[in-house]
C-alpha cells in the first residue's frame, strides 16, 4: 500500500502513518467475517485493516463499530469503506455523509473508500466516484476508490485525483498509480474464520 497523496492530506485526521514508499499487508473486512479476534490478527503480521461501515444507505455493517474499537485498543492502522449502490448525485454525497458519520471522532489512518462493483452499476462509477470524492475531501479526509481492473480500464479510466484500490487476483494489475492491490478473497488469517480479502 503505497500512497502518493498522502503529504497532501490533514494529517490531523490520521493516525501518523506514513505510508509513502511503504509495503504493507493490510486486510478488508466486513461482518461476513464474523466476530474477529484483532488480537490474533495482529500477531499474525498484519499491518491494517479497511472496515467497512455500511451497505450503501440501506444497512450498517454489524460489526464496524467494534471493529473500529478493536482496532484503536490494539493500535492496528485502519481506514473505512462504503459498498456503493449509487447511481444518482445525491445518493452518492448520502454514501460519503454515512461513511463521514462512522468515521467522526476516530483517528482514520487509511482514506475513505467508496467500493465500486455493483453489476450493472458500471456506467454510473466515475460520476459516483467524483461525487463521493468531493464530500470527503471538503470534510478534511482522504479519499478512495475501490474496483477490480476490469471497472478501472473501462469505466473509471482518467480518474487519477483518488487513491486507487484495485482488485486483481491471481495476476498483477496492469493499470499504472495503483496505491494498494487486492490479490486474493481466499486470504487465511489468524483470528478469522474463513476467508478474508488481503492486500
Amino acid at each position: 500500500f503505497s500512497v502518493m497523496e498522502y503529504d497532501k492530506c490533514d494529517k490531523s485526521k490520521y493516525g501518523g502513518v506514513n505510508m509513502a514508499k511503504t509495503k504493507l499487508t493490510v486486510i478488508d473486512v466486513s461482518d461476513y467475517q464474523g466476530r474477529i479476534d484483532w488480537e490474533k490478527v495482529k500477531k499474525d503480521g498484519i499491518d491494517g485493516a479497511i472496515i467497512r461501515a455500511a451497505y450503501s444507505t440501506v444497512k450498517w455493517d454489524r460489526e464496524c463499530d467494534r471493529n473500529i474499537a478493536e482496532c484503536e485498543r490494539l493500535g492496528i492502522p485502519f481506514g473505512l469503506y462504503i459498498y456503493s449502490l449509487a447511481k444518482t448525485k445525491k445518493r452518492a454525497r448520502q454514501e460519503a455523509d454515512a461513511i463521514l458519520e462512522k468515521a467522526k471522532g476516530h483517528k482514520i489512518d487509511f482514506p475513505l473508500y467508496i467500493d465500486l462493483e455493483q453489476a450493472g452499476y458500471g456506467k454510473y462509477a466515475k460520476e459516483m466516484a467524483e461525487e463521493f470524492g468531493r464530500v470527503i475531501e471538503k470534510a478534511g479526509y482522504w479519499c478512495g476508490v475501490y474496483a477490480n481492473q476490469n471497472w478501472w480500464q473501462n469505466y473509471l479510466k482518467g480518474l487519477e485525483k483518488f487513491t486507487k484500490w484495485v482488485a486483481r487476483y491471481g495476476k498483477e494489475p496492469t493499470i499504472s498509480n495503483i496505491d494498494m492491490w487486492q490479490y486474493s478473497s481466499s486470504g487465511k488469517v489468524s483470528g478469522i474464520s474463513g476467508n478474508v480479502d488481503v492486500n
